[in-house]
């Protein structure tokens, strides 16, 4: 059994990191896709087809697509790659909705541009799950790069303290 996308990722750069609710793992074994929780911790088991491949791109890609948003993990992992591995790996499929994601999260965490141009083609696309993530409403994102950027996931409890309130107040720094 292999750690894949975030796990993969955290182990293959050492990285120290608030662990993330989510961890995926590839396995030889017969048994297909399955889940584990435990300590409000999810763990993913899927099949060796689902192997992303060796690339540290392939796994932020299964990272997004599987593992969910965390913005402070992407942040730090963005460190470890060059710009023009990213941009490479984008443009092998650009219109792919993970790396299209990828694309912005890196130019929104890190403040740098990626060697591309802007997407010609491609279908707008919602960066955070509503279902999983507390989102905006027809809002419109007025910081130009975040330096405090709380990621609420929507959970049980939160569900259950925010419908007890009558007012929400989010502060940005």
């Amino acid at each position: 059994m292999q750690g894949a996308g975030y796990r993969f990722l955290t182990d293959k750069y050492k990285m120290r990191h608030i662990p993330h609710w989510r961890s995926s793992f590839v396995s030889d074994a017969k048994r297909g896709r399955h889940s584990v929780t435990e300590d409000n911790v999810r763990e993913e088991f899927y099949p060796a087809r689902n192997w992303p491949g060796e690339r540290a791109c392939d796994h932020l890609e299964f990272a997004i697509k599987y593992d969910g948003i965390n913005l402070a993990l992407l942040c730090s992992l963005f460190r470890h790659l060059e710009p023009q591995e990213l941009a490479d790996f984008i443009l092998e499929h650009p219109v792919s909705t993970p790396r299209r994601k990828l694309w912005f999260f890196y130019e929104f965490l890190t403040g740098a541009t990626l060697p591309l141009e802007n997407a010609a083609k491609g279908n707008y696309t919602l960066l955070l799950d509503p279902e999983e993530y507390y989102t905006l409403k027809n809002g419109q994102l007025t910081i130009s790069r975040p330096l405090f950027m709380p990621q609420p996931l929507r959970t049980v409890l939160s569900l259950f303290t925010l419908s007890r309130m009558e007012t929400a107040v989010f502060i940005v720094f």
